[in-house]
């Protein structure tokens, strides 16, 4: 069994790279068509999204889970009276 980081931590690589594939992908493909700049552009795309969408995978679900806490947790519930 895989620890619990690094199952998130290839998930984030593995996601994050679907998604600025298709991102940078589809980016090029509307501005510049199918042309020879395409493989330029998309590549250039794809380098500078990528190291910027692993982090945010790992990072915002567990900000959000955190905000989720947050606002669904009852007051009285965590004082002591």
């Amino acid at each position: 069994m895989m620890n619990r980081k690094y199952h998130d931590l290839l998930f984030a690589i593995f996601m994050g790279f679907i998604m600025v594939f298709i991102i940078s992908f589809a980016n090029e493909a509307i501005k510049n068509g199918m042309t020879s700049d395409f493989y330029k552009g998309w590549f250039i795309g794809f380098c500078i999204g990528y190291p910027i969408a692993v982090p945010l995978i790992l990072i915002i679900p567990k900000r959000i889970n955190r905000l989720i806490e947050k606002l669904t947790t009852d007051e009285k519930l965590n004082t002591l009276e």
